[in-house]
């Protein structure tokens, strides 16, 4: 096998997860001594740690904007935004203008002196000296005194107010892309006034372009601010005054600008509802405000002001939203766009014909040009049809306005009056239901405003209307946040995940394992009796084991883990801790030369320090030896001047430096320490540990065994890290929610394809039941393979053993819409050893499974329930799917080989849930990263290849899917183009363009290209052609071919009575005879007849050529239900016939997929023999001629 040395490659690390059962007085102590209260405590008070923190970044904020001169002369900004009928370029010009502006800004912000406090141990420092500090916010900043962790995502996510980017989240952005428009807009408004609020002083202060900078601060915005709200009211009243004295002029109001960020103090970090309580008294609070509003004048004066513009000014873009607005007013999606068509073709007056192909090619470009129109064109359009299209819009927002009140009363019985508080109010269907209509009604009024909202770039938009809208819909969206508050928390799951990281007093809690260090860490692991124990220190009992003596072996004991490590001998073995030992003056020397300058030390002053360390250092130095007079470690070094420099001796070091060894500990100590309240004592638990457990292990299970086999002691290849974290989860389902399916009950099958539709068990099963009660988890890192340092071009080395091992087979995996996956297996030779389809695992079909789940989860994200788990499925499959590919990697020697997908395609792949692309390809990444064959209970087979302490590494370790290429380890990536066009038994490969019907010109000329006749031997039409009259990409290549009209296609259509999805089977001889028969085209002759097509000048006649044509060129064939999947191909092969799946025998892919799965395990074929032809760095860059080559010279 190609792969058996492909072991203890590189290092990696895991994080192994476990239960914690509390041992003893454990839990009583925790109780008692309020451990899990001050977590909470402090997981709490970070809320208040934050917004102290927010008000050091208020500070450098708003310091930074009031100081002024940081955007320089913005004339010139002003001059573009002002220009009216903008154009392309100009608009970017104003876009690039903008980015500057946010770049002055966030390099202002980011010299500020305190910029650099921002984050680590110097914020707490900084924001512990505001002298407003009360009494409280003081000590809640202490408390967290070494526990900066609990910041680290607050930091991360505060970084972004120092951004330049155009995102929401910086100060950059919102001063110059939302403020800096409205400033804009407000000097145009202010310049229609024509001096009528000249009498307030400095006025014109406020509507000054060079005055900007001045409103950056929230102290400057709020000024501003003040000021608008001033004027709107006198504004208001000068409207007022031009009614009365039927002066027909009215003011549109100024728009004020937003806050800066951070200056609200209400802001939260998340914003999710806790509880029934909460939920009902944010959606009550919501009502209160909202339903006024629905009710009052505001609509009423954008109806006024709708009515005056008379809809001109007021436009609807040109996309959905006007298919939109014809529906509302029209009941039919596209009357708008059938009148603005009849519209150009009554004003045409060109030369064109009418219904020509030119002709509507140049009318659909013509109105593409127009990317909104306004309400008084749309009117002029209908004017003959007796419809007002402003009395529509008007009839249809007071509909939307009377739904909601009425749904609103419907809401207020059911829960207000009906609903019982005690019960659930996610299990109160009927209030759920009536939520969701109220809300569901505003979000109708809401899409219906936002159908007039143009595009926003229109240089004419009626003002008057555009802010009275804006009022509206300021309003409206807050629908959005309670939209989305109310449907998560009622559809969340029953339970939840939350925990309470805990740190039982201690800031550096499990940080490390080093006996030397017990009394600061706090951890100790303990052994008995085949069970892993966790041990905390409490506080005040910290030095518990240290200079305790071993205990007699007649008592019973635990075994203590005793572990030294020197983590980093490079900063390990320094003059801080050589000094102390009083090291010859040489050796001083030679420490003071190599702290001025590492690289000054010469051959011989290394081998002298060298020496020095491993003759005298590493031997005996107090903190090495074991308190039995012994040195921890067993190094085993070369002679001191056969290292070349001092790092790689270090590296020797490292790789030696870590010894695990036990103490047996009496029994009675340790439950004596329990008991006091000394010791928190912990049982680790998972599922393997239990005493009914059989069969194979967890992985986890086994690595975290191997930690303390005497096998791996004796050699490490498991290292326990620190770094290890404790939390507590509490019971998120009570007694009254709980879910029990009663023993001796019949339980019905999930798994609807199970023959076996229910059963029946001698016990209680309870769903979720690990939520059912508190729990201690621990989650704890170690290393594997630890040692072995890191490879940096593994790929090559996995190469260099396949290119030794001539028999090395390929697995083409596709990754199909019919299959959730499909595997080729092929030898050296092309030829077909194993097929089959991934959607059946252990007599259980996923594909169906996860369908199923996934029409779940859709219909209950619509009806507000609570959303069915797919993840779990998901991966379950997945961890199957993986298994399956690892034996047969295993049967036949193989590599695995994949399709260069891009990432957009697999995220965007992701959105469908069955289809897995990019979680299946890291599962299977990670899974080869680290492959341990052998899970048995006994690991007897540990140190074989593919056990535990000598695990396989067929791929590169993981770090992201960008940084890998074309290869990773015996994973490789080839092209996708071409798969599913591929024919492997003829070498026909389609790359004709994909034709698509234009006019009857373009048609005549790509048709020209071939040679069409019709053999009535074989009844077909047969057409030929040479693909250099069409592309290059086959030079080289065979260039000649012969299509034919063999075969049946299956032709997917919308249909239009239905509105949904249909299909056909297309005969495409039947129908190319029906149309050349219709045209009175001669074919029986069997000549070429090319010339009686290209003669016609019919547009019906070629579009349904080219149809037919495209069909004649599809392979692969899949019905909508999915169960018919065919692969056909339209070229004759050497035996004379066509290929096609549904004629297959086992040396053929029995299926499109199939095909695919084939093609991709030749183009692995490839893939090796360049591995093998290339004496350096392999090219895996794959041509179209070198795979038209490859296809052409290994037929099957």
């Amino acid at each position: 096998m190609y792969f058996e040395n492909l072991t203890k490659q590189y290092e990696l690390s895991k994080t192994l997860r476990f239960n914690l059962i509390p041992q003893g007085k454990t839990l009583e102590n925790i109780k008692n001594d309020n451990i899990i209260e001050a977590d909470k405590f402090r997981k709490e008070n970070a809320v208040v740690v934050k917004k102290l923190f927010d008000k050091v970044h208020n500070e450098v904020i708003n310091s930074t904007l009031e100081k002024g001169n940081i955007l320089g002369d913005i004339g010139y900004v002003a001059d573009l935004y002002f220009k009216p009928s903008k154009n392309i370029e100009e608009r970017q010009m104003l876009d690039e203008a903008f980015s500057a502006l946010r770049e002055c800004i966030s390099k202002a912000l980011k010299e500020h002196k305190l910029y650099k406090e921002l984050s680590g141990t110097k914020i707490f420092k900084y924001a512990a000296k505001d002298t407003a500090l009360t009494e409280e916010e003081y000590n809640i900043l202490q408390s967290f005194n070494g526990f900066t962790s609990y910041f680290t995502n607050y930091n991360d996510v505060r970084a972004t107010l120092y951004s330049d980017e155009a995102i929401t989240g910086s100060v950059a952005n919102r001063a110059v892309n939302d403020n800096l428009p409205r400033f804009f807009d407000n000097i145009s408004v202010f310049s229609l006034l024509d001096g009528q609020l000249s009498d307030i002083p400095d006025i014109n202060d406020y509507f000054t372009v060079g005055m900007y900078e001045q409103f950056l601060s929230q102290k400057g915005i709020d000024a501003y601010n003040e000021m608008i709200g001033k004027l709107n009211i006198r504004i208001n009243l000068i409207n007022n005054s031009n009614k009365k004295n039927n002066i027909n002029k009215k003011f549109p109001k100024l728009k004020e600008l937003y806050k800066q960020l951070l200056s609200d103090k209400k802001t939260l970090f998340i914003d999710m509802i806790e509880s029934d309580e909460e939920a009902i008294e944010r959606l009550h609070n919501f009502e209160e405000e909202f339903m006024p509003f629905v009710s009052g004048e505001a609509f009423n004066s954008f109806y006024n002001d709708l009515y005056a513009s008379g809809g001109t000014g007021v436009y609807v873009k040109n996309d959905v939203s006007l298919t939109s607005l014809s529906v509302m007013i029209f009941s039919k999606w596209n009357e708008i766009n059938d009148m603005l068509i009849d519209r150009y073709d009554s004003s045409y007056t060109g030369k064109k014909k009418k219904y020509e192909d030119k002709y509507i090619e140049e009318r659909k470009k013509q109105l593409d040009k127009y990317k909104s129109y306004d309400l008084a064109s749309v009117q002029a359009l209908a004017d003959d049809k007796n419809i007002n299209i402003l009395n529509c819009y008007v009839d249809k927002i007071n509909e939307d306005i009377s739904n909601i009140k009425t749904s609103r009363k419907l809401l207020d019985n059911v829960l207000y009056v009906e609903h019982i508080r005690e019960k659930k109010l996610a299990k109160n269907l009927k209030a759920v239901d009536a939520i969701k209509t109220y809300l569901d009604y505003i979000k109708t009024l809401e899409r219906d405003l936002k159908l007039l909202s143009g595009t926003g770039d229109e240089d004419n938009r009626d003002i008057f209307v555009y802010n009275s809208l804006e009022l509206i819909l300021s309003n409206v969206t807050k629908v959005d946040s309670i939209y989305n508050l109310m449907r998560n928390y009622l559809t969340k799951k029953p339970f939840s995940e939350e925990k309470i990281k805990l740190n039982f007093n201690t800031p550096c809690l499990l940080a490390g394992w080093d006996i030397n260090k017990e009394s600061d860490y706090c951890g100790i692991m303990l052994l008995k009796d085949d069970n892993y124990y966790l041990g905390i220190l409490a506080s005040g009992c910290r030095n518990a084991f240290k200079n305790l003596k071993a205990c007699e072996s007649s008592e019973p004991y635990y075994e203590k883990m005793v572990l030294k490590q020197i983590p980093s001998s490079a900063k390990y073995l320094s003059s801080k801790q050589i000094y102390p030992q009083n090291p010859p003056e040489e050796i001083v020397r030679i420490l003071e030369k190599k702290k001025k300058d590492s690289k000054s030390l010469d051959k011989t002053e290394i081998s002298t320090l060298i020496d020095y360390l491993q003759n005298d250092f590493l031997k005996n130095y107090s903190m090495l030896i074991d308190e039995n007079g012994e040195n921890y470690f067993n190094f085993s070094f070369k002679k001191p001047e056969e290292y070349n420099t001092l790092n790689e001796f270090f590296i020797d070091v490292d790789c030696q430096a870590y010894s695990v060894k036990t103490k047996k500990i009496p029994e009675e100590y340790i439950n004596k320490l329990v008991d006091e309240g000394k010791l928190y004592l912990f049982k680790i638990y998972s599922k393997d540990f239990s005493e009914y457990s059989k069969g194979n292990l967890n992985l986890h299970t086994i690595y975290f065994k191997m930690l303390f086999d005497e096998r791996n002691l004796k050699n490490p290849v498991y290292q326990i890290n620190g770094g290890a974290e404790v939390f507590y989860r509490p019971a998120s389902i009570d007694s009254q929610d709980m879910i029990v399916h009663k023993a001796h009950q019949p339980v019905q099958n999930k798994n609807i394809n199970n023959e076996k539709k229910e059963s029946v068990f001698d016990y209680d099963i309870i769903k979720n039941k690990r939520y059912t009660k508190d729990q201690f988890l621990l989650h704890i890192p170690v290393t594997m393979n630890f040692g072995a340092g890191k490879i940096y071009n593994y790929n090559n080395i996995v190469n260099k053993c396949i290119s030794a091992d001539p028999d090395v087979c390929v697995i083409g995996i596709n990754r199909g819409e019919r299959n959730l996956l499909y595997v080729s297996v092929v030898d050296k030779s092309g030829r077909i050893l194993e097929q089959k389809s991934l959607n059946v695992i252990n007599n259980t079909d996923y594909y169906s499974l996860l369908l199923d789940r996934e029409n779940e989860r859709n219909n209950a994200r619509k009806d507000w329930k609570n959303i069915t788990d797919i993840k779990n499925l998901k991966e379950g499959y997945l961890s199957l799917a993986v298994n399956e590919i690892v034996k047969l990697i295993f049967k036949y020697n193989a590599v695995v080989v994949l399709e260069d997908l891009n990432r957009a395609f697999k995220n965007s792949r992701q959105k469908i849930e069955r289809n897995i692309y990019q979680k299946f390809e890291k599962m299977l990444i990670t899974k080869f990263n680290y492959l341990v064959v052998d899970k048995s209970r006994e690991q007897t087979e540990a140190l074989n290849t593919g056990g535990a302490l000598n695990a396989l590494q067929l791929t590169s370790q993981f770090e992201s899917f960008n940084r890998i290429g074309k290869q990773t380890g015996c994973i490789y990536y080839v092209p996708a183009r071409y798969i599913g066009r591929t024919d492997t038994t003829s070498g026909f490969v389609n790359l004709l363009p994909n034709l698509r019907y234009e006019n009857v010109t373009k048609s005549q000329e790509f048709f020209n290209k071939f040679d069409v006749c019709y053999n009535s031997q074989a009844d077909e039409f047969e057409f030929q052609f040479d693909y250099n009259d069409f592309t290059d990409k086959a030079k080289g290549t065979k260039t000649d071919w012969t299509l034919s009209s063999y075969g049946d296609r299956i032709v997917k259509f919308k249909n239009e009575s239905t509105g949904s999805w249909d299909e056909e089977v297309v005969d495409i001889t039947s129908e190319l005879k029906s149309l050349f028969d219709e045209y009175g085209i001669d074919y029986i002759s069997g000549n070429n007849f090319i010339n009686d097509i290209i003669k016609l000048e019919n547009r019906d006649f070629f579009l349904r050529l080219t149809k037919l044509f495209n069909l004649m060129l599809q392979m692969k064939n899949i019905s909508l239900d999915k169960t018919t999947d065919y692969f056909i191909s339209p070229v004759r092969n050497r035996q004379g016939s066509f290929y096609d799946t549904r004629k297959h025998n086992n040396t053929l892919p029995d299926c499109a997929d199939a095909n695919d799965a084939y093609n991709i395990a030749l183009k692995g074929l490839w893939a090796i023999d360049k591995v093998r032809s290339s004496e350096d760095r392999v090219n895996l860059v794959m041509s179209d001629k070198e795979w038209l080559t490859y296809i052409q010279s290994n037929l099957i």
